[in-house]
């Protein structure tokens, strides 16, 4: 599925501008993306087809920042380290909306893992998941 490492070094996405790297704005914050990453994502496909070139610069819609970079860190190292109870929610938002369905189904897993470990309440989780048709995350809600 993944060809190549799509970005140069750790966390290279937001260092220094190559020639081909796509610029995506998250907010107030720019991050510099190897033009590989359209390999790994649909959305990222689309979004760098000729068909919507502006310039090598993209806005993405997502509120925090932070989030896009803790999908950036899973895409670019399956970096898992940066989800957290505090924002496994927000993430699993994110990756719905980037089409990372790997890092959606590792956020599945670790909300139901919360609501083992922390009592969270089953039935507020079963409603994100019937919200984002997450049959599977409805399922192992069901056999806690």
């Amino acid at each position: 599925m993944y060809r190549k490492a799509f970005f140069e070094g750790s966390r290279a996405y937001g260092k220094a501008k190559k020639i081909d790297d796509i610029m995506i704005r998250v907010q107030d914050r720019l991050f510099y993306v190897d033009e590989k990453i359209s390999d790994v994502s649909n959305f990222f496909n689309a979004l760098c087809s000729e068909r919507w070139d502006n310039g090598n610069e993209l806005s993405i819609c997502i509120e925090d920042p932070d989030i896009f970079e803790v999908c950036m860190d899973f895409v670019h190292a399956k970096n898992f380290f940066r989800l957290t109870p505090e924002n496994v929610f927000d993430v699993y938002v994110a990756a719905d909306y980037l089409l990372f369905p790997e890092l959606v189904n590792k956020c599945s897993e670790c909300i139901v893992d919360n609501i083992i470990c922390n009592n969270h309440s089953v039935e507020d989780v079963l409603e994100f998941a019937k919200y984002f048709n997450d049959n599977n995350l409805q399922t192992k809600c069901i056999k806690v």
